[in-house]
């Protein structure tokens, strides 16, 4: 098994596990800093290997209590003739009394992902978990370190309205795009219609890269998202004027490309997912409360600026606004298109 795979199978009362694990995680173990392990330097840190694995990966489930009942180290991959390795495979065999007679989803978070356990080598694990004839796949990374496998279609669909509202409201490129696009002025009406627009577009191609239709690579989308919050801006900066089927045409193709940095964000979270329709659906509303609750901002804001409660009427700050997000969008696109 490959560093950065793992598997989680359950087997009536028990838990058995599997996981590659990159040595860049473990500490204090690598004698000659040769970035590799040697089998006598296993065998002389195999206890303290254990001990920083343990706390690297945690396993819960739900309800019950568990119990490990072995584990082991296992080379299968060398780097070189010296049969020095870049990964250990780690088992684990964990009882879970209980478990077969009450299937409970299964918690797990992977600490080396975080602080000083972080692995400047691997930054995301791909694990499977199965029961019976029931299987879930999720990546892990540093924005996603924890998952819980197998639960409920009720409890998968809020976790992903409260993935896709995380998502928006701390993904800052999105956010300050809805923002420039709100900013011209109060008008609920058209605010409704520019936000269903970039929903449904974004929404598409969400949909398209889940169920493996079409899917972008990131460094393209990536800096196709900055170029659109640059444009945005400078339409903003121009006070240019359209009609409004126009401007709709703008924001669906804007909204197509954000859709696609969308999926590539929640691939951590949605891969493999037992229910990809409710993923979809609860996605998509958690982007649409995240919009609304910063609409309500903006609208708050617009209405006490305009009204001089807040901001000088000498003060162009929509303008300003517009300066910021095309300065943001340069920034963004710089170091998306260099690094």
């Amino acid at each position: 098994m490959s560093a950065g795979q793992g598997a989680i199978n359950q087997i009536n009362d028990q838990l058995v596990v599997l996981i590659g694990v990159d040595v860049g995680v473990l500490k204090g173990v690598d004698d000659n800093l040769d970035g590799l392990l040697q089998r006598e330097e296993i065998l002389r840190h195999q206890t303290e290997i254990l001990a920083q694995l343990n706390k690297g990966m945690t396993i819960k489930v739900k309800g019950l209590e568990s119990t490990l009942l072995h584990e082991e180290l296992m080379v299968s991959v060398h780097a070189d003739d010296n049969k020095s390795t870049n990964q250990l495979e780690w088992g684990r065999r964990i009882s879970v009394p209980g478990l077969a007679a009450n299937p409970s989803p299964i918690s797990v978070r992977l600490n080396w992902l975080e602080g000083e356990m972080r692995s400047t080598t691997l930054r995301s694990y791909w694990i499977q978990v199965r029961r019976i004839d029931e299987t879930e796949v999720a990546i892990f990374s540093p924005q996603h370190p924890e998952h819980t496998f197998l639960e409920g279609k009720w409890k998968t669909f809020m976790n992903f309205i409260h993935e896709g509202m995380v998502h928006f409201l701390w993904g800052f490129d999105h956010l300050l795009f809805v923002i420039t696009l709100l900013s011209a002025g109060v008008n609920l009406r058209r605010w409704i219609g520019l936000l269903s627009v970039f929903t449904v577009a974004h929404g598409l191609t969400y949909s398209l890269s889940l169920y493996g239709i079409y899917h972008a690579p990131a460094n393209i989308i990536e800096p196709l998202i900055a170029v659109s919050i640059i444009a945005m801006s400078f339409f903003r900066y121009q006070a240019m004027q359209w009609h409004f089927a126009w401007e709709c045409a703008i924001v669906f193709s804007f909204g197509l490309v954000h859709g696609l940095g969308f999926a590539q964000a929640m691939t951590n979270f949605a891969h493999g997912g037992r229910f990809p329709l409710i993923n979809l659906l609860g996605f998509n509303l958690g982007v649409e409360l995240g919009q609304v609750v910063v609409a309500i901002i903006v609208f708050a804001l617009v209405r006490w600026t305009d009204q001089g409660h807040l901001i000088s009427d000498r003060i162009p700050w929509k303008k300003c606004m517009a300066m910021l997000g095309m300065l943001m969008g340069f920034i963004w696109l710089w170091q998306r298109v260099s690094f």
